[in-house]
């Protein structure tokens, strides 16, 4: 990758300084400054500074849904900036049924229901022992969380999901409990087609590069774990837009941009 292809960088602007980014996403973005990488802010209406037309940035940011990113990157091209993820890249990672079928031999067995009112059924025909909900796009971290025990354990979840969350995104998922070791997940990012791990250099784990190879998106993220039989699982995709630095350094992060320069 030449020094003219290295990609540029739209932070949401921070509420009281909006000619920089957003206070949370400070410290990552200058160490993406300190590598020559260029950086705009965006307060809603306006870049600062001023984006050229023809500018092809990457957005890095608050967790969009797709109507909001669609949005995004209208109100961006009606201004001459056009970013490198399309809202087509952004729902294939960021929605897991358009990922699914891709890359279900690396990730637990699901099933999906369109309608909350369906979930009950779905649980009681599955009889697995142990579940795992989820929206098209996040579990639940809050209350009694994700994992459920019991088809009971379902109304649980619809309400603490209606409470905490406010809202169900998409459909819901609903995963197979597999026998993981928490302690080995890692988030690995793919930047044109390029797999980066959080413990550089390292060799890729196979379920990332058939990720890699499978998945149509300049950038993404995935997250992978080791079973109890030592085997990497897939637990989930992202767009690497929206996905924050678990296990990474800001500094190693930014390394991603200028590994291929």
């Amino acid at each position: 990758m030449s020094a003219s292809s290295a990609p540029i960088f739209v932070y949401p602007a921070d509420y009281f300084h909006p000619q920089r980014p957003d206070a949370l996403f400070q410290a990552e973005a200058a160490a993406l400054a300190e590598q020559g990488l260029g950086i705009y802010a965006w307060n809603g209406g306006r870049f600062s500074p001023t984006a050229p037309v023809g500018l092809r940035p990457l957005y890095r940011g608050w967790m969009l849904s797709l109507a909001e990113y669609q949005a995004l990157y209208a109100n961006w091209a009606q201004q001459g900036v056009l970013p490198l993820t399309s809202p087509e890249h952004y729902a294939l990672t960021h929605y897991l049924p358009n990922w699914y079928s891709l890359l279900k031999d690396w990730t637990p067995e699901t099933v999906r229901v369109k309608f909350p009112e369906e979930l009950t059924d779905a649980l009681s025909s599955l009889g697995w022992p142990a579940y795992f909900l989820k929206d098209d796009v996040k579990s639940l971290k809050a209350g009694s969380g994700s994992l459920l025990h019991s088809v009971a354990d379902g109304e649980r979840w619809l309400r603490e999901m209606k409470h905490f969350r406010g809202q169900i995104e998409g459909g819901i998922c609903i995963r197979r409990v597999e026998a993981w070791l928490p302690e080995t997940e890692q988030r690995w990012f793919v930047w044109q087609g390029q797999p980066f791990g959080p413990d550089a250099p390292s060799a890729a784990p196979e379920p990332v590069q058939v990720a890699t190879e499978l998945i149509d998106s300049p950038f993404f993220s995935v997250d992978i774990v080791k079973d109890q039989t030592g085997q990497w699982r897939i637990v989930e995709l992202g767009d690497g837009q929206v996905s924050d630095l678990v296990g990474w350094e800001p500094a190693l992060f930014a390394g991603i941009f200028t590994a291929m320069s």
